[in-house]
């Protein structure tokens, strides 16, 4: 058996194309896809459902998981620990993949109009009603996007001081900004929809030239998500990576301070205690 991956919003704009190449290059894993409601409400879980179906020898399920909810993911993963037999990871260890971006790197997105900050630890569960709509929610992607990759690095720190879980390793992973996301015309202004439909999808030829290869369509960001998780050559690497190319996150994500601050917060937020994680070092150890 080859293992087993659990792939988070599995029927995003990413997600999608990133579930068909995982079934179509690594068939021998067993897949969980999980969706926050697995109706049919949701077109998108169709083409999810779609593409699997395309791979009638996958081992895969799709399976509900709302993240929005601390006690629907508590049960989630209380039913997969149920079904694992070992608790061995043996030689193979295991990955954790993080969804970064370019926009947690104050400066580096044109779309920026206030710089992701976690000086206030607790505005990034309780946030402030804000005028600006527009700048301020983009404000706060990226802060969840700096928040995603500063908390990795203080991830791998307890997992390699423990000796049962030194194995597993985490990334965190800038995909790309991709012109064909969903992102672009759910919950935003219509000058992004526009923008998206007149000038980023049919100038994308050109635009690349310009911005660079971080400028692109899910697909090829789908595909690389699959490969930095279970491709070999990426086996035991841990850290900040730009598509494929191993990469400098933002000074701020990098101030071992902040990590164990939010770490140590983190914890608190998820309800993390000795008795419902293995990572007994990270509970009991803030660094």
């Amino acid at each position: 058996m080859a293992g087993l991956v659990i792939f988070t919003g599995a029927n995003s704009s990413m997600g999608i194309p990133a579930a068909d190449h995982l079934l179509q290059s690594y068939p021998d894993y067993t897949i969980v896809f999980t969706v926050r409601d697995a109706s049919d409400v949701d077109i998108n879980n169709k083409r999810l459902r779609d593409t699997v179906a395309k791979h009638p020898n996958a081992k895969a399920s799709i399976l509900p998981l709302d993240l929005a909810s601390l006690e629907a993911t508590h049960e989630f993963a209380d039913e997969i620990i149920a079904g694992i037999q070992s608790r061995n990871f043996g030689d193979a260890g295991g990955r954790i993949v993080l969804l970064s971006s370019d926009s947690h790197w104050p400066g580096k997105n044109a779309m920026e109009k206030y710089p992701p900050s976690m000086d206030d630890l607790e505005r990034l569960v309780h946030p402030t009603v804000d005028d600006d709509k527009q700048g301020r929610g983009y404000q706060r992607y990226a802060t969840a996007k700096l928040a995603i990759t500063t908390w990795m690095y203080a991830l791998n720190r307890h997992l390699e001081d423990d000796e049962n879980l030194k194995r597993i390793t985490a990334v965190a992973i800038n995909p790309g900004n991709m012109v064909d996301s969903r992102a672009l015309r759910t919950n935003t202004p219509p000058s992004l929809h526009k923008m998206q439909k007149f000038v980023y999808k049919p100038l994308l030829p050109v635009l690349k030239l310009i911005m660079g290869p971080t400028l692109r369509t899910a697909a090829p960001a789908g595909v690389d998500v699959v490969e930095l998780t279970l491709n070999p050559k990426y086996k035991a690497k841990r850290g900040y990576y730009t598509l494929l190319e191993e990469d400098e996150s933002s000074p701020d994500s990098q101030n071992r301070e902040k990590q164990s601050k939010l770490w140590a917060q983190t914890l608190i937020w998820a309800k993390i205690t000795e008795n419902n994680t293995a990572l007994q070092d990270g509970v009991r150890v803030q660094r």
